[in-house]
C-alpha cells in the first residue's frame, strides 16, 4: 500500500490515459519529423538549383570562402561547432540544424578527431 491509502498501482483510467498520451505523442513525434525531413529536402533542392545558377567565378568565390572558414575555425582555431558556426561565420542559432542538415557538423566531427593528433597551428 503506498502512502496516505493510495494504491501502489496507478488506476485503469490513469493507465490508459498515459497510454493514449504516448500514442498522441509518438504520432506528433512522427509529424514533426516527417515535417522536418521535407524541409531538409526542400532546402537541399533551393540550394542544388541556387548553386547551379551561379556563374563559375561566383561557385569559386563561394567554394573559397567557405573554405577558409571553415580552414579557420575547425584547422587553426581548433573551436566547437557552435564556435566555427557562430563567431566564424557570423551565424545565429538558427545554422546550428542546417550545419547538421546539409552535413558540416559531420565534416567538423571528423577534423576536430583528426586534428586532436596534430600539432597545434598559430593563427595566420
Amino acid at each position: 500500500m503506498a502512502l496516505f491509502g493510495g494504491t501502489s498501482k496507478p488506476s485503469i483510467t490513469k493507465r490508459l490515459f498515459n497510454l493514449f498520451r504516448s500514442e498522441q505523442q509518438e504520432k506528433q513525434l512522427e509529424e514533426l519529423r516527417q515535417s522536418a525531413h521535407e524541409r531538409t529536402k526542400k532546402i537541399a533542392q533551393e540550394d542544388y538549383e541556387w548553386w547551379n545558377a551561379l556563374p563559375y567565378e561566383e561557385k569559386l568565390r563561394a567554394f573559397r570562402s567557405v573554405c577558409r572558414r571553415i580552414q579557420q575555425g575547425d584547422v587553426v582555431e581548433r573551436g566547437s561547432y557552435r564556435h566555427v558556426l557562430y563567431e566564424v561565420f557570423g551565424f545565429d542559432a538558427d545554422a546550428y540544424v542546417d550545419g547538421m542538415d546539409c552535413g558540416y557538423m559531420d565534416i567538423h566531427n571528423l577534423i576536430a578527431r583528426g586534428s586532436e593528433e596534430a600539432p597545434h597551428r598559430e593563427s595566420m
